[in-house]
């Protein structure tokens, strides 16, 4: 159901998910999963069970151009 992706270098998905979902694309940063406040915030979870192909392979490129927008410097 899910995919759990990490972030190259030290990219946080918390700074990520404003830039994925200006692109069109949503997910789930990894922080939110981590309660106890461990601080991991390079790990983010996609989800691909609804989705057809189609929407997911643009859903990915979109997703890269949004992390190569965050490392760029947002």
């Amino acid at each position: 159901m899910f995919v759990w992706l990490r972030l190259p270098g030290d990219l946080s998905a918390d700074t990520l998910l404003p830039l994925a979902v200006e692109a069109g694309v949503d997910f789930m940063p990894g922080s939110s999963f981590y309660p106890d406040g461990t601080d991991d915030r390079g790990w983010l979870r996609l989800n691909f069970v609804v989705q057809p192909v189609e929407e997911i392979d643009e859903g990915i490129r979109r997703l890269g151009e949004a992390i190569r927008r965050l490392e760029a410097g947002g």
